[in-house]
């Protein structure tokens, strides 16, 4: 595990949009793509924000990126609620993204068949290999879910790596999301987590005590991830 602490919230987006910018550059100049997983939120949004404004709009080349999502909220792509529509209006557009570049989540069909067309495009795209990504970016949510593993779900104890729709207590019903085994495939998994909100989930994640049924986040590989945290999320640790 390694820990990068920053005095403010902006601070601590700009440390992560230099390590993921260096971390693309290193896998394009390697094999010539990067495959990142995105997460949606207002904090990765401001993420994705910088990472499209003059600061690092020519940091890499973004025309060797893949993109894909961890999770999805089963809404049109077009709604407010969309992780794709969010990253489009922040990222693909103001960085001229190829449309074929970027995987999102069909959700004008039922939910598993989403799902389980995602899956189908993740092995197509990795051609029979294992569905590895060279990064996932995740958040936290206070109750210490994770993309859109929630506590005290069936899809926590799966052991296979595969896409799956999980139903929700939100508004939205039902979501798309990558389960713990695909997510751990990575090479990379950052966690971006701020303010004092997220202090205690943050302590629960990385001190315990253990109960993956509880704290899903614990079923990802925590203690050998990056974790880009401001001083008030980093609190307890």
């Amino acid at each position: 595990m390694t820990l990068h602490v920053s005095s403010t919230k902006e601070a601590a987006i700009h440390v992560i949009a230099r390590h993921i910018v260096a971390l693309a550059k290193q896998h394009i100049e390697e094999k010539g793509r990067f495959t990142w997983v995105l997460s949606g939120g207002q904090t990765p949004k401001k993420l994705y924000e910088l990472l499209a404004s003059p600061l690092f709009s020519d940091a890499t080349d973004w025309h060797k990126v893949f993109f894909f999502f961890g999770d999805e909220r089963f809404v049109p792509i077009t709604d407010e609620a969309s992780n794709y529509h969010m990253a489009a209006t922040a990222l693909f557009g103001p960085l001229q993204i190829p449309e074929e570049q970027v995987f999102f989540i069909d959700t004008s069909i039922e939910a598993d068949k989403a799902a389980a067309l995602y899956q189908q495009n993740l092995e197509g795209f990795f051609d029979g290999k294992d569905m590895s990504f060279d990064l996932v970016l995740l958040g936290l949510g206070e109750n210490l879910h994770v993309a859109s593993l929630f506590p005290h779900d069936a899809v926590l104890h799966e052991q296979e790596p595969a896409m799956r729709a999980v139903k929700t207590n939100d508004k939205h019903a039902w979501r798309i999301t990558m389960n713990a085994p695909l997510i751990n495939n990575a090479e990379a998994i950052y966690f971006l987590v701020l303010g004092a909100d997220k202090a205690l989930a943050v302590k629960q994640a990385l001190k315990g005590p253990f109960d993956t049924d509880a704290f899903p986040v614990q079923l990802i590989r925590t203690q050998q991830a990056d974790w880009f945290l401001d001083k008030e999320a980093a609190t307890y640790l």
